[in-house]
């Protein structure tokens, strides 16, 4: 890795510490500027990397990514239903990028890939069939499982099979954005309340956008 990055890692990880608590605290104002401030953190990494590196456009489209998945994280703060939207957009990019860098090389892998993504919407509908999670009229919010279960799988299955170890970093983030995504629906549509499930759910999601824009710069 280099300066910049551990740079990054020694402001970022006080800065997620330090949201944990702001996120339960029940002070918009405090969760709002210790939020946008944590997912600048990210993003200002990713764009210096990228500055600094050959342009590419598999690069190009990576930062396209990044960047909705920062504009996600600062829109969710006022509307779920806008910021899942450019979550969402985000990570359909994620999936072109992945198949760009590594599918098109690798086409059986996609297979194991489907059968996973399948699996797990599966198990998320039987939470919703079973009224365990309530989406009530929420009802895009299963497009945007299958964005983001897909993406997570892309990036899991990539982790286990690449030789190449620059790979798995940003597998082993995309993974942890999906596993995010799994705690933010128990969240928002089982139990609000839980100060437990907050933290899961950004510990999961900030690190996972941190090993991505890392990524961005190895």
């Amino acid at each position: 890795m280099k300066t910049y990055q551990y740079i990054f890692i020694i402001v970022y990880i006080p800065a997620l510490i330090m949201y944990l608590f702001s996120k339960t605290s029940g002070n918009f104002k405090r969760r709002a500027t210790n939020k946008i401030a944590l997912a600048s953190l990210f993003m200002l990494c990713g764009i210096y990397a990228f500055l600094i590196r050959e342009k590419s456009v598999p690069l190009i489209i990576l930062m396209i990514a990044l960047f909705f998945s920062y504009l996600g994280d600062v829109l969710l703060l006022w509307s779920f239903e806008k910021g899942g939207y450019a979550f969402m957009t985000g990570n359909v990019i994620y999936c072109i990028y992945l198949y760009i860098m590594h599918y098109q090389y690798h086409l059986w892998q996609l297979i194991v890939v489907v059968a996973v993504i399948v699996l797990l919407y599966k198990l998320y509908r039987h939470f919703v069939e079973k009224e365990i999670l309530d989406l009530g009229d929420l009802d895009e919010f299963n497009l945007y499982m299958i964005t983001v279960i897909s993406q997570g799988t892309m990036g899991t299955i990539m982790a286990l099979f690449t030789s190449v170890n620059i790979n798995k970093v940003l597998g082993i983030g995309l993974l942890l954005f999906m596993v995010s995504d799994f705690f933010i629906a128990f969240q928002n549509f089982y139990y609000r309340k839980s100060s437990l499930i907050m933290r899961c759910n950004s510990i999961t999601y900030f690190l996972g956008m941190m090993l991505i824009a890392i990524y961005i710069g190895l």
